[in-house]
């Protein structure tokens, strides 16, 4: 889509003046490669509502806003600021809160049909350990009324572990200690890797999202890489 000369200045206008430090994080990220990956491996019919946890700028909340779904980002702090009054006239408007996440805030949450977990988790793990941030996870994914996608790390230092869980920036042992970590986390199904992200650090080439069913409790959990993707010894 064109966009007119009077829209670019009045984005250039809301960049320059509303924006907030650090809101800047996600252009550097893909989140557009971010947004396709998801909708690639989620049936998007039967998602009208999202939450995206960690927002920042509300990059990928905005595009899931602009593709019909009631859309809601959070974060610590407005980064978002410049991506709300950026579409302040638009059509399908994603809403936003400063909201800091505990176990015990998350209970005022209320569902949606799938919950972001985009570089996230992994502060709550540096700041509080494995067992406060699987807490928080778990109690997300039961505001989860069909999915929850989780993207990890790949530098032990995101985590803030003394001892190394895994090997750096290795695919394979990412994935393993990722599986592993998801395996404490009740009421998720069918967890599956689904692909990988560039990273622009000095520590991490990629990091991966995770794809974890949360709509039938019933079901006994499965732990598992789609089988194209462990005969390539991993996504691409």
């Amino acid at each position: 889509m064109k966009t007119s000369i009077s829209d670019r200045m009045r984005r250039s206008i809301v960049r320059r003046f509303f924006t907030y430090p650090g809101g800047d994080y996600q252009d550097g990220r893909d989140p557009e490669g971010r947004f396709r990956l998801i909708c690639d491996h989620v049936d998007l019919s039967q998602i009208g509502s999202v939450l995206d946890i960690g927002c920042n700028a509300g990059r990928i909340t905005r595009l899931f806003a602009e593709a019909g779904k009631f859309a809601v980002g959070l974060d610590v702090a407005p980064y978002y600021l410049t991506t709300l009054m950026d579409m302040r006239y638009a059509p399908k408007t994603p809403a936003f809160g400063k909201f800091p996440l505990t176990r015990e805030s998350v209970d005022l949450l209320p569902s949606f049909d799938l919950v972001l977990l985009l570089s996230v988790h992994h502060w709550w793990v540096k700041e509080h350990g494995d067992a406060y941030a699987q807490a928080i996870v778990a109690k997300l994914a039961g505001k989860a009324r069909r999915h929850l996608v989780i993207e990890f790390a790949a530098s032990n230092d995101k985590y803030g572990y003394r001892e190394p869980r895994f090997d750096d920036d290795e695919e394979r042992s990412v994935t393993d200690y990722a599986l592993d970590w998801l395996k404490g986390v009740p009421g998720l199904t069918n967890v599956r890797k689904i692909g990988r992200k560039q990273e622009r650090n000095a520590v991490e080439t990629f990091r991966y999202l995770f794809l974890c069913d949360t709509h039938d409790r019933g079901q006994d959990v499965r732990w598992a890489i789609p089988p194209e993707q462990e005969a390539q010894g991993g996504a691409s």
